[in-house]
């Protein structure tokens, strides 16, 4: 580790030469913050955390592995400012991380405060608020090493499947592609972070200032419905939000809400442009990254795949087929053996029939989970974007149905 009593003109010099960049959604030049904190004398406590939008934690893996090197970029941050108070901010139900955390600090004889869930930015309105990747990068500057590598994961997003890369060192220069072989995946979209682009994205070289955000590279492939992802996206943000801010509380119900109504069929043209005026007005009205960016990434989807939206809402139809309520779920009556192991697999029991008797389907009914197409020994349920055929509206015995 370095040493303590290195004078901090000395320490300000050294992160000033390695150009060093905060960290996450909120880039800036990690010099330029510190100078400002330093000459204004404003902050009386230290923080370091993920960003709170972090919702995928990836960038927690800095602690695990480094929680040392953290605390004592944390001490060098704090001997330059004259801060006394040093808070480390972790997730809720990180029981094992905040046991790492406490004995890294008792081994570094260093009193430090962790506390877990979202930076509270009310209590701490001037703290010095810092990532804890850029605090490993402080540590590591100060020990003579190169801070000139990034951490970055590929998330591979195929409709409803996901798939997580290892987490991998990307060096300052190169691109993305350089690390992930990307060729084999036909892609729609790239989110870095909580910003979406298009695949040219991934043969750009990363810098210092790209905004990394989470750390997560997430490609979404062709298959994926667009709406479908944005309403999940919402979803998950207005579960994260810790529901303080006005904005950010009743903006993602708002969204989540609209959302819910394009998948079922039930939207309006009108949500659309609604949705975008709520999410820029999230982005300069509240207090926290979790409303401030956590709605970038849904205005730009409602952006860059306006059609896709236009097609659920005018033509009752999603493009991929992933919205269900998009859907017709029947059970061919060729091919039906009449075993109700559907009937007894429906969580609902919205299947008729009896056994030797073609089973029906109450659509109204179904929320189509496909736990029938799963047990179906014959493939005799269909679901599918087209009109449902003819198929009996009363008890027929297998073998007895007539199409006409």
């Amino acid at each position: 580790m370095f040493t303590e009593n290195m004078d901090t003109e000395k320490m300000l010099s050294l992160i000033e030469s390695a150009d060093i960049y905060e960290y996450g959604v909120f880039k800036e030049s990690f010099t330029a913050k510190l100078n400002e904190y330093k000459n204004s004398g404003k902050a009386k406590t230290i923080i370091a955390a993920i960003d709170n939008v972090d919702t995928d934690e990836m960038l927690l893996e800095v602690l695990y592995k480094n929680s040392k090197e953290v605390i004592c970029g944390m001490k060098a941050v704090a001997n330059i400012l004259s801060i006394s108070e040093m808070v480390i901010y972790l997730p809720e139900g990180k029981d094992d991380l905040v046991k790492i955390v406490e004995n890294a600090a008792k081994e570094l004889n260093t009193e430090i405060l962790i506390k877990t869930g979202i930076v509270d930015v009310r209590e701490y309105r001037e703290a010095f608020i810092t990532h804890v990747e850029t605090m490993t990068a402080v540590n590591d500057v100060l020990e003579g090493k190169k801070a000139d590598k990034a951490l970055i994961q590929i998330k591979e997003v195929f409709g409803d499947d996901t798939k997580l890369s290892e987490i991998k060192e990307l060096e300052y220069g190169k691109a993305i592609s350089d690390i992930f072989d990307t060729s084999k995946v036909s892609i729609k979209a790239v989110e870095i972070g909580y910003k979406l682009y298009d695949k040219s994205i991934l043969q750009q070289p990363v810098t210092k200032e790209t905004v990394l955000g989470t750390g997560v590279i997430t490609l979404y492939d062709k298959s994926c419905c667009m709406v479908h992802i944005s309403k999940d996206l919402s979803l998950k943000m207005r579960e994260h939000s810790c529901g303080k801010c006005t904005f950010c509380r009743e903006g993602f119900i708002q969204l989540d809400m609209r959302h819910g109504e394009i998948v079922s069929k039930k939207g309006e043209l009108d949500s659309i442009g609604i949705m975008k005026d709520i999410g820029k007005a999230m982005n300069f009205s509240c207090e926290c990254s979790v409303g401030t960016y956590g709605a970038n990434d849904i205005v730009d989807i409602l952006d860059k795949f306006e059609n896709e939206y236009i097609s659920h809402i005018k033509k009752k139809d999603c493009p991929e087929g992933v919205c269900k309520a998009f859907t017709n779920i029947y059970i061919d009556p060729d091919k039906c053996i009449g075993c109700t192991k559907c009937i007894k697999a429906c969580p609902i029991d919205c299947i008729e029939g009896k056994e030797g008797y073609i089973h029906m389907i109450e659509d109204m009914d179904c929320t189509k989970c496909e736990e029938c197409i799963k047990v179906c020994p014959q493939n005799a349920v269909v679901i599918t974007k087209k009109r449902t055929p003819s198929i009996p509206n009363r008890l027929t015995r297998v073998g007895r149905f007539k199409q006409y």
